[in-house]
């Protein structure tokens, strides 16, 4: 096994440990010490890897997008009530309440490297959507006045739109339904007859 390998394991452990810790007792408790001794690292090599345990929750969000987008394009049916349960899954996946995700959200717009991050992971995450939107498209289900990356990035947005909402304390206190309900009203839009 090559170094990028070694380095590919290690950080794929680290992710999976994490994912476990924060599913088994969510993330405000789940911390790096926590995560590394689990892991079998050093704390130094976490931080090799991510800056810290906002950057990492970041990447499992990115990561699960990556793969559920190839879980989608993978299944036959109608792509939008795939698609608007794919937007559930990635809701629900780990667990936010108010206060984690002010306190994420804080932390990617006051640190310029994990601002940096996310804006590299946002794009990851069009490129991820594009080609469901396009599948879409190819079926008829979704209306061809924009682009699927287009549409990608508005999907992008209404998600962090969303998030945001949540920080400011509107809408329900579930926000798993919050997503729902605004997808619902987004897939409505771009439906082929409605736009």
């Amino acid at each position: 096994m090559n170094r990028e390998q070694k380095k590919q394991l290690t950080e794929e452990r680290i992710l999976k440990v994490a994912i476990q810790l924060f599913t088994e007792q969510g993330y405000e408790s789940t911390t790096v010490a926590k995560i590394t001794e689990q892991a079998g690292v050093a704390k130094g090599t976490f931080f090799n890897y991510f800056h810290c345990k906002e950057d990492l929750l970041c990447k499992i969000q990115v990561n699960s997008v990556f793969e559920e987008a190839k879980r989608v394009m993978h299944i036959q049916g109608p792509m939008i009530p795939l698609m608007k349960a794919y937007i559930q899954e990635l809701a629900t996946r780990i667990k936010l309440n108010r206060s984690l995700a002010r306190a994420i959200e804080q932390g990617n717009l006051s640190s310029p490297q994990l601002f940096a991050n996310q804006i590299k992971q946002l794009n990851q995450i069009n490129e991820a959507l594009t080609p469901l939107f396009a599948k879409g498209q190819n079926r008829g289900e979704i209306e061809m006045n924009l682009e699927p990356g287009q549409l990608a990035q508005m999907a992008v947005q209404t998600y962090y739109g969303v998030m945001m909402s949540y920080c400011y304390n509107q809408g329900d206190d579930n926000l798993a339904i919050q997503m729902a309900l605004s997808f619902d009203l987004f897939f409505k839009g771009i439906s082929k007859g409605h736009i």
